[in-house]
């Protein structure tokens, strides 16, 4: 066993179970395999700089963790398929750029979709690069939203305020899940795009559980 990948499952020991831990191993010596530190400029090391900090490692784990509850030996088929080079580096590069266990969630579950074909190439890059960027705040005001408009979809007049979403709806509209309809002297009022519901309902959480 390699030193990271010792480390990682010596840290992990008292967090998940035995049978999650094996896999965590597996998944981690295959990504070792597949993205050596020669490997068109991004390492181990670059990607896990920050692998013995116990919140990083949390959010790694908790990736696989997520991965492994919803889709078994999905993760680990993804980063053994020479062909998912791509998709393996830019989840390693989110994944070094999050600090929130949801995020991690997020990503995995961004990875399952992927890999059963429910969003296209454009969409899995599109979202990997903005998980990480998604604070508490920004991740209460999507809730917010998607509940806001679920509880006025029988009212076609609706629309929603910034203040009904934590006044995070420049950064939601940013993202291409809102879209400003009427513009007044106190400020826009918004619209919700599809990818609200499908981001909300399959990746910020599960659609057959919550978070």
């Amino acid at each position: 066993m390699n030193q990271i990948t010792s480390t990682i499952i010596q840290t992990a020991e008292n967090y998940f179970d035995n049978a999650v831990l094996e896999t965590t191993d597996t998944i981690f010596q295959e990504i070792v395999k597949a993205f050596p530190v020669a490997s068109s400029g991004l390492t181990i090391y670059q990607a896990f700089r920050n692998y013995n900090e116990k919140q990083k490692l949390k959010d790694i784990l908790e990736f696989i963790k997520e991965g492994e509850s919803l889709a078994s030996g999905t993760l680990l088929k993804i980063f053994k398929d020479q062909n998912n080079l791509e998709i393996g580096s830019q989840l390693l590069n989110a994944l070094d750029k999050t600090y929130l266990v949801h995020q991690s969630k997020m990503l995995a579950r961004l990875a399952l979709l992927y890999d059963v074909k429910e969003i296209n190439r454009a969409n899995f890059l599109r979202y990997a690069h903005i998980i990480p960027h998604f604070t508490s705040f920004l991740l209460e005001g999507l809730e917010k939203a998607y509940v806001a408009f679920e509880k006025n979809k029988t009212n076609k007049n609706y629309h929603l305020k910034n203040e009904e979403c934590n006044f995070s709806a420049s950064e939601l509209e940013r993202f291409g899940f809102l879209y400003v309809v009427a513009t007044f002297g106190t400020g826009n009022n918004y619209g919700r795009s599809k990818d609200l519901i499908f981001f909300y309902e399959n990746i910020y959480q599960h659609k057959h559980r919550k978070n």
